[in-house]
């Protein structure tokens, strides 16, 4: 694709709630969706991939493309699902590599459908002992800026990018924003004492901010403890 095709194009929502078809079905939240002419793109972000988030990750991605088309509109119209589990490490038999695509016939390892593509990338398998300064291989440098724990080696990985330079400044302002900084301070201050009383506090106040899986990685509390909440 030409650089700068999809400019002004491209709508990104960050932890989007995902449509139901009907009322009874379970609430979920993309972490990314990005919307381009003719695709939808969900990115799913996980510190540890097992078979329960792979489940889960289905769970969207087939309701993505269930609840794609509005109320009259043609079936022809239907968008291009892709959704990218993007993982820090797997612990599913089958992730063995880099790059592994799902939704293939197990016989002739042939997609299922060309407008449905899953795939999960487990950075655990990215083996890169040495890369070019610039925009060459721009995937698998992202991927390392993902596991970058320090920001002098996210810029070296980014040396020669203004794509991926931005990126790195991104990340910088969001580890040093004041709000996050507070909420990972609550977090270990709750992994501590274990305060009951404060996680339920803060848990009210990132009912309409977080989606339900995140404020469960932040508080610790349950999804049944949080949806008790939401009713009150």
């Amino acid at each position: 694709m030409p650089h700068g095709s999809l400019k002004d194009k491209v709508t990104i929502l960050n932890s989007s709630p995902l449509n139901k078809t009907n009322i009874q079905n379970k609430s979920v939240s993309a972490d990314i969706l990005v919307s381009i002419p003719g695709e939808v793109i969900n990115i799913e972000v996980y510190g540890r991939f097992n078979e329960e988030n792979f489940t889960k990750s289905k769970v969207y991605f087939f309701r993505l493309y269930a609840t794609d088309l509005p109320v009259g509109e043609e079936y022809a119209k239907q968008h291009i699902i892709i959704q990218y589990n993007i993982c820090l490490t797997s612990s599913l038999p089958y992730t063995k590599k880099l790059k592994t695509r799902y939704l293939l016939r197990d016989d002739t390892n042939q997609v299922v459908a060309h407008d449905i593509k899953g795939y999960i990338y487990n950075l655990d398998k990215l083996e890169v002992n040495s890369y070019t300064v610039g925009e060459s291989n721009l995937l698998e440098k992202i991927f390392l800026i993902i596991k970058a724990t320090t920001h002098e080696e996210r810029e070296q990985i980014a040396e020669g990018s203004e794509i991926l330079m931005d990126m790195v400044n991104t990340i910088k302002k969001f580890i040093n924003d004041e709000e996050i900084k507070e909420m990972k301070s609550f977090q270990n201050k709750w992994l501590d004492d274990g305060k009951q009383e404060e996680k339920i506090s803060v848990a009210k106040k990132l009912l309409n901010k977080l989606s339900l899986d995140d404020i469960v990685e932040v508080t610790g509390l349950t999804k049944s403890e949080i949806e008790s909440l939401a009713k009150n």
